[in-house]
């Protein structure tokens, strides 16, 4: 129920994701440690990464294209989903 599905517009994630794949999205699922997810941002963006950790502060997540690692402060997002399925 409420389920949804978006467009990947990035290269950011491949080869777990590529450029105009269908990714489902569960909005009433909490993300799960190295598990994929949509952070929603407070300024309209939203991004497909690995969900890595969670601190008081911020949140910890991975892309695959070019492999990095980022913070990201929990003050700048307005939602994180999982992603349940692709395709």
């Amino acid at each position: 129920r409420d389920a949804f599905a978006i467009y990947v517009f990035s290269d950011s994630m491949e080869p777990r994701y590529f450029r105009g794949e269908l990714v489902y999205v569960h909005p009433g699922r909490p993300p799960e440690m190295n598990r994929d997810c949509i952070i929603e941002m407070k300024n309209g963006d939203a991004h497909i990464r690995r969900f890595l950790r969670q601190g008081e502060e911020k949140i910890r997540v991975a892309q695959f294209n070019p492999p990095e690692e980022k913070e990201i402060p929990k003050e700048d997002i307005k939602a994180i989903y999982a992603v349940v399925g692709r395709g």
